[in-house]
């Protein structure tokens, strides 16, 4: 009776504070779940000492054996304790951050089947609290679970004489990458996303691996402390180097970067999904946070570089695989990401093309500069807009700053003469075809955006794919060697440097010819559409 009183004291008090949270903890913690949960709890944690029990030293089996000269002299029971506690320190992030991401997107989704989720909109709680509700609430019984493997966790420390400070370094490292998995979980249902199984393998595919270096990394410090310095001077992160700055020069420095780093998309994340929240059918980021987003990513990834640390090859170009990697393959991934979070719904866009449509007349009589204009102001920083002039200007934000790159990259290469001149402008040449290509993409998605169909989105989404995919896949599976085809898809930097430079202007120039035709045929379509449109609102009102 009095813990009755107690868990119904506590549950008001957290209705004050958070009334979501209250929602949720009140539907999971029940007896028959937390009977449940602690059941699987214990029986994860006896077959764990069970499996580990086996292993002890016996007549055929002499694994953790303390001997002295060939002699058995007892069992090594902190190296025992210690691997307990490494099992248990991968089980339990990997099952904290799947199961944890499947229960929020099928709970979101659940509640979006239902229409709750319109309800919770309506109520008086800020999207956030709500969220934090969902965020706290939904996993509460996976809380739990872990809560009850404190104490074999805590035995694991104290008898595997596993130092405190790997341990806290491991609690904050599991925690950003947790709450980065929670915040993306919260997102994608409100995407559309309603299949948790999905979602959860889409979180594995990244999680699991980043887990099992971590845990093989950080035990093999905790448990050979006195060779910790030789393991960290042989480890990856030992010539880290962000604008100079040694964050790999130790434990502690690599995981504070990892965790000012990964508060970044942490918090981009959650404001989108807040956003989303709000206003299911508004874009996911607004015009204004995705130039501060794409010039962050740019000076992230430019602080492990110095500008000497590659070099440009006479016959190969970019060497630094994984540089050019970034640059021509995730980069391009990102801004085709970025163009679908831009891009308004399709009865957004129709409502400003006859907010166009009406205005046109009155901005081009009365002209104020092209960057001053009213068009060009609605199109850099109205959310409900079309996204190509600001797609086009985070593309010349990431052209401003990596040609100077690469200048001062080719300046302080040894031995570059006149020779080397050609390369490095095939080289700039072939990142602004790459960026000219994605603006040709965003302009044909623009366009299918705009067409009478029942999911405009998925025509642009499949269209945009089958322009990046098919072009390679029909040269990669014919015989045509030339290289200058590879000019015309969206990999130009696989031909870039075995083709004439004549032939790269070229192709360079009829990029620019494609871009005005297309945009000249968009800005028609824009009319169209919104004198089509304000002429059915007339009609109708009449």
């Amino acid at each position: 009776m009095a813990a009755t009183t107690w868990i119904s004291t506590a549950l008001n008090r957290i209705g004050n504070w958070n009334p979501q949270l209250a929602r949720e903890l009140q539907g999971r913690l029940k007896p028959r779940g937390i009977i449940l949960v602690s059941g699987i709890s214990f029986l994860c944690q006896f077959s764990l000492l069970m499996t580990f029990w086996a292993n002890l030293p016996m007549a055929e089996n002499q694994a953790y054996s303390l001997t002295v000269d060939g002699q058995w002299q007892g069992t090594d029971w902190p190296s025992w304790w210690g691997d307990i506690f490494q099992a248990l320190n991968l089980i339990w992030p990997i099952a904290l951050v799947l199961i944890g991401v499947y229960m929020l997107i099928s709970d979101l989704a659940a509640e979006e089947s239902r229409g709750t989720l319109n309800f919770l909109r309506l109520t008086p709680q800020s999207s956030q609290k709500i969220l934090v509700g969902k965020l706290l609430g939904v996993p509460s019984l996976l809380y739990l679970g872990m809560l009850l493997a404190l104490p074999l966790g805590i035995l694991g420390i104290l008898l595997g004489a596993i130092p405190i400070h790997y341990v806290l370094t491991h609690i904050l490292f599991v925690g950003a990458v947790s709450l980065i998995c929670y915040c993306l979980a919260l997102l994608l249902p409100l995407l559309g996303l309603t299949q948790a199984w999905l979602g959860c393998f889409l979180v594995s595919i990244v999680v699991v691996p980043i887990f099992l270096s971590w845990n093989e990394f950080l035990m093999g410090l905790a448990l050979n402390p006195r060779n910790s310095a030789v393991l960290l001077t042989q480890s990856f992160f030992q010539n880290w180097r962000w604008f100079q700055i040694p964050v790999g020069i130790n434990l502690e420095v690599t995981v504070g970067f990892f965790l000012v780093s990964a508060a970044i998309p942490t918090w981009w994340i959650w404001k989108a999904a807040n956003r989303r929240f709000r206003n299911p059918t508004a874009a996911i980021i607004n015009k204004g946070q995705s130039y501060l987003m794409v010039l962050t990513l740019q000076i992230w990834v430019m602080g492990f570089i110095k500008p000497n640390s590659f070099s440009i090859d006479i016959r190969y170009g970019l060497t630094g695989n994984w540089l050019t990697f970034y640059l021509f393959v995730v980069l391009p991934g990102c801004c085709l990401i970025l163009l679908a979070a831009l891009s308004p719904s399709h009865q957004a866009l129709q409502d400003w093309a006859r907010f166009y449509h009406k205005t046109h007349d009155k901005t081009r009589r009365n002209p104020r500069g092209f960057w001053n204009s009213v068009l060009v102001q609605d199109l850099l920083w109205n959310d409900k807009s079309p996204p190509l002039l600001a797609i086009a200007l985070n593309l010349g934000i990431i052209a401003v700053c990596w040609i100077p790159w690469f200048v001062l990259s080719a300046l302080s290469t040894p031995g570059v003469t006149a020779v080397t001149s050609g390369p490095i402008l095939k080289l700039i040449l072939g990142l602004c075809l790459t960026l000219g290509f994605l603006l040709i993409a965003a302009v044909v998605a623009q366009f299918l955006l705009f067409i009478k169909a029942r999911k405009p989105s998925a025509w642009a989404a499949g269209s945009v794919i089958l322009m990046i995919a098919v072009p390679p896949g029909i040269l990669g599976l014919t015989s045509l060697q030339d290289p200058g085809l590879w000019l015309l898809t969206g990999f130009p930097i696989i031909g870039v440097f075995n083709t004439s430079l004549i032939t790269v202007l070229m192709v360079a120039i009829a990029q620019i010819g494609v871009l005005g035709f297309l945009s000249l045929g968009l800005v028609k379509q824009f009319r169209n559409v919104g004198q089509s449109e304000l002429k059915a609102l007339t009609s109708g009102s009449v």
